[in-house]
């Protein structure tokens, strides 16, 4: 008899592996509680790094610009040493573990999420999704602002913070596109759900709307990644090519402005990209072994890029920069993050960038210091724009630096799009906010180039 019990028990058991196994090679896990917690053998080895950290001599000159060559030795010296003796990683911890989080394996990768229902339980699903060097972080100034109207779903991106590093090559923002549209699913939100993102979450979120259009009800992003759309057919071609020759007939001050930028942007501050999508390896041994040769990677990014007018911690606290570069360093997550870069620039998806159109109701969040935005002309070749808001303040990293005027505007273009008139009426959600929205520049249609 206790024979016969004990093997229905070991046949019991083996069947409940096998099931759990097909259910993971399915995708269809369960969703298990996480919790961050660093070792205090990990915080010890990243005190003697810091204690025995080697800086570069700094440069005189520099005066009026000490980030000019990158970052600012002098400011890094004075965050390292924060960070030897001041910051305390057990509070900050402790802070990141009252949002409820969780890890689910999702078509054979880990995904680490965080998972905030709201205390109102029509709400809507909402995906944010952040970019690089940023995590999770990015959502937490946004978080308080939404959870009366939205059930917030924020992942790690894969390679990120307590995410799986992918490990074989050729896991991309498509791939991750499709990772994030099976999570909604595993959560009961795949029927209607929203998204937002900006960076890489710009990326991936614009690819899941492309991707999975009959059950993503809107797309709310504060990052255009379109390349001027000259290969979008002859007549986008002339359109864009007199856009470039002659801007100021076609483009009110504003875009001119941020046009110009990005061009200034792509020839001075993106060796960083071009280093990334060829060589992450290279680069991510030095700061995998480095925090400080990490922190001087990414905090030069937070600087350049956001709206901080040279004052960085007018916009970030040195707890919340460095709780940020904990993310990287904690689960060794640099060079996966890079890599990102590389498997994008050499996918499928980049060769045929030009074929993108996202045909959801998309809204842009237009910062005025993000380095990188195209004129709503051209958008339009890529995204299905509905609602084009120029925001007074903030850059790339809006969510942390402007969370009031992204959140308010995310549910303003919900409540138009998605509110009591199911098919709002064309323009019914536009914000007029530049010069070209008024009419003030010349306007050239398809006829018109035709004619010439």
């Amino acid at each position: 008899m206790r024979i016969r019990l004990l093997l229905l028990l070991v046949l019991l058991s083996c069947c409940a592996l096998l099931c759990s196994q097909i259910a993971t090679a399915n995708g269809d896990a369960t969703p298990v509680p996480f919790r961050i917690e660093a070792s205090d053998e990990q915080l010890a080895d990243l005190q003697r790094r810091l204690e025995h950290a080697r800086l570069p001599e700094n440069l005189r000159g520099l005066e009026e610009d000490p980030w000019a060559y990158g970052v600012d030795l002098d400011y890094l010296a004075e965050l390292v040493e924060y960070w030897r003796t001041e910051y305390n990683w057990r509070e900050q911890e402790t802070a990141l573990n009252r949002f409820p989080q969780y890890r689910v394996q999702v078509n054979g990768i880990g995904i680490h999420y965080l998972h905030v229902r709201s205390v109102n339980q029509s709400a809507l699903p909402l995906m944010m999704v952040h970019g690089w060097p940023g995590s999770i972080m990015e959502c937490l100034s946004v978080l308080p602002l939404l959870g009366d109207r939205f059930h917030v779903v924020c992942p790690s991106l894969p390679g990120y913070g307590y995410s799986d590093a992918p490990t074989k090559v050729g896991f991309d923002a498509a791939a991750t596109a499709d990772t994030f549209v099976s999570l909604m699913q595993l959560l009961g939100y795949g029927d209607r759900y929203v998204l937002q993102g900006g960076d890489w979450g710009g990326i991936v979120t614009s690819l899941m709307a492309q991707r999975d259009p009959q059950h993503c009800a809107a797309l709310h992003i504060n990052f255009l990644p379109a390349p001027p759309p000259f290969g979008k057919g002859l007549v986008a071609a002339l359109r864009t090519a007199l856009v470039y020759l002659a801007p100021s007939w076609f483009l009110g001050e504003e875009e001119q402005r941020m046009m110009a930028e990005s061009q200034g942007f792509l020839l001075e501050e993106t060796g960083y990209m071009h280093t990334q999508a060829t060589k992450p390896h290279s680069l991510g041994v030095g700061m995998s072994d480095s925090p400080v040769g990490l922190a001087a990677w990414i905090v030069e990014k937070f600087h350049r890029w956001s709206d901080c007018h040279g004052q960085l911690e007018s916009r970030f606290s040195k707890d919340w920069l460095l709780t940020n570069i904990m993310l990287y360093w904690l689960p060794n997550r640099i060079t996966s993050s890079m890599r990102f870069y590389r498997e994008f620039f050499h996918s499928d998806t980049f060769a045929r960038i030009f074929e993108l159109y996202v045909p959801v109701p998309t809204a842009c969040a237009i910062f005025p210091r993000e380095p990188s935005s195209p004129p709503r002309r051209f958008a339009e070749y890529y995204w299905n724009v509905v609602r084009w808001v120029r925001m007074p303040a903030g850059g790339h990293f809006a969510a942390t630096e402007e969370p009031e005027l992204l959140s308010a505007d995310l549910i303003a273009f919900v409540d138009c799009q998605l509110g009591s008139a199911a098919h709002p009426p064309p323009g019914a959600c536009e914000v007029i906010t530049s010069a070209e929205e008024s009419g003030d520049v010349l306007s050239l249609d398809d006829d018109d180039l035709v004619e010439l």
